[in-house]
């Protein structure tokens, strides 16, 4: 907690934001830092927490662990202007959720399978930027990452659905985690995340 805020989700304890993890941070625990991300902010697209509520206090497990009680406010982790633009900010955290899993089939976030099923979460610190950018958005690697049988664009898909059939958290809650488990519940929880071998 002693890094800047955005800071934070690339280099330091929240780059589960991007579906990444820091210094021997096993992938389970990983997994379960995304699952805790996934519920706040499907939970702020609903409108079922309070935007001007302690973050502290938010009644997602696990989240008090990132924030001192008092330094921030739902609705800035999603949207700053969020007391003007309150149907923006649930837009954005939606947004959010679809960021992630993007992230998460690029080459330097983390290492898939064939078919799209998650080995392992990679570091940011110890990799060259310039390589991870470029598996970011090179053609190739994003033709390859959306043609699993697992991959972005499904999820993306089932995602948004999911959320304009949701009348209610407690009706979305069951059907986001099994969506969860599926495209992100790595094989093996015990791998511990490394920098991977393209990406330094």
């Amino acid at each position: 907690m002693t890094q800047p805020f955005v800071a934070r989700g690339h280099f330091g304890d929240m780059q589960f934001w991007h579906a990444m993890a820091p210094s021997r941070q096993t992938a389970g625990e990983t997994y379960d830092l995304i699952q805790m991300w996934m519920e706040f902010a499907f939970r702020v697209s609903l409108g079922d927490l309070d935007l001007n509520a302690d973050v502290y206090d938010a009644p997602v497990s696990g989240l008090k662990n990132f924030f001192l009680k008092g330094s921030r406010r739902v609705g800035d982790l999603v949207d700053y202007r969020y007391n003007d633009h309150k149907e923006m900010a649930k837009g954005v955290a939606l947004g959010q959720l679809l960021h992630l899993s993007q992230d998460s089939f690029a080459k330097c976030h983390s290492d898939r399978d064939s078919e799209g099923k998650l080995i392992r979460f990679y570091d940011y610190s110890g990799q060259s930027s310039g390589v991870h950018k470029r598996f970011d958005s090179e053609a190739r690697e994003v033709e390859i990452a959306t043609t699993k049988q697992l991959n972005p664009v499904d999820f993306g898909q089932r995602l948004l659905r999911l959320r304009a059939e949701s009348v209610s958290w407690d009706d979305a809650k069951p059907k986001l985690y099994v969506l969860v488990k599926e495209y992100f519940q790595p094989k093996n929880p015990y791998l511990l995340s490394r920098f991977g071998t393209d990406c330094i």
